[in-house]
Parts: C-alpha cells; structure tokens; sequence
C-alpha cells in the first residue's frame, strides 16, 4: 500500500496517461483496422465509441466517489459481488484484456517500424519490434518504474505532433465522400464491433 511519503500522479501526470492511452491506442493503434472492419461506416463507428466511452467515464467517476480509493476495477467489482468466484474470474478477464490491448498495441508498433526495412526483411522486423516492445515495458516497469511517467509526457508530445500533422495533411488532401455513403456501410452489428475495437482499445 502506498505511504504518504510516496509520490502521487498529479493532475498533469494523470492527464498525460490518460492522452497517451487515447492517441496512442484509439488514433494509431487500431484506426485502420476499425476503417477495414466499418468501412464507409467508420465515422459512426467513433461516434458509437464516443457515447459509450462517455457513459463509461461518467460510471467510474460515480462509483469512484461513492468507493473511493486504489483498486478501481477490482476494487467495484468486489463491492457488487463479494470476494466469490464470479469476481475472482471477472478479474482475471479483466486482466487478461489488458494482455490483449499490450499485444495489439506492440502488434500495431511493429507493423509501422517494418514498414522502413525491405519488404523482404518485413517478416523478421515485424516479430523484432514487437517483442522489443514488450521486453522493453517490462524492463522500465520494474527496473525504473519512475520513468514511467516522465517517458509518457515524451512520447506525448511526440505524438501530438505526428497527430498535428496527419490533421493538417487530412484537411490537404481531396475527400472523397462517396466512400462515406450508405452503400458502403456494414451491418449494424459490424459498427458495433468496429466501435467496440476502438473503445477497447482506449482503455
């Protein structure tokens, strides 16, 4: 448990995690898989996302204030249905959801680094970068746990600035709205799982 001498995550701390998770995991990470499983629905798709992620967020700010304290998740879910199995396996999926989000976001990582080598070469970089990646994470976690958030303000930035300039080009380049129309939708339950991918994704 954490002392009162420990230090705590500031406003611009929590802030910067809170970017980090929603551009890096909702812009870039899974944006052309959402477009490929929506495809001219992908705008609805976000707005679905959008509506959920609202509610969501409006929920743990309730059920922050009403339990409040470190263990978020866990800590609900254990005062809606005791220590008994039903928490103990929603736990495990809970975190093994996390598992899934680390893989795709290492996945997405290594997919745009390979892109620089020779198409040959693409496979090898590809599995290269990914577990890089993942060895990586663990190394800061446990050897420099302090870096965490100061690296997260870096990478911040960086990011904000390749998403500034995506923008910029996105406003240069010709839009072509008939690939916005109707025809071009999937099913309705293909926008659900579409704006569900990009809700996960920002967790």
């Amino acid at each position: 448990m954490r002392s009162d001498n420990d230090p705590k995550l500031g406003t611009f701390s929590t802030l910067s995690i809170g970017i980090g998770g929603m551009v890096g995991g909702g812009v870039f990470a899974v944006t052309g898989l959402t477009v490929n499983v929506t495809r001219g629905g992908a705008p609805t798709a976000f707005v679905i996302a959008g509506i959920v992620a609202l509610l969501t967020s409006y929920s743990y700010l309730k059920l922050t204030l009403r339990y409040p304290g470190e263990g978020g998740s866990v800590a609900f879910l254990n005062e809606a249905f005791g220590g008994g199995l039903v928490t103990g396996d929603a736990n495990i999926l809970l975190l093994l959801s996390y598992v899934v989000l680390l893989a795709v976001y290492a996945y997405a990582f290594g997919s745009y680094g390979a892109v620089f080598f020779p198409a040959p070469d693409r496979g090898f970089w590809l599995h290269v970068l990914i577990s890089a990646v993942i060895v990586g994470l663990v190394i800061v976690n446990v050897f420099a746990a302090g870096l965490v958030v100061r690296s997260e303000n870096l990478f911040n930035a960086v990011k904000m600035l390749l998403l500034a300039a995506f923008v910029v080009a996105g406003f240069l380049t010709p839009m072509e709205w008939s690939r916005l129309g109707t025809e071009n939708y999937v099913t309705p339950l293909g926008l659900i799982a579409g704006a569900m991918l990009i809700l996960t994704s920002k967790r």
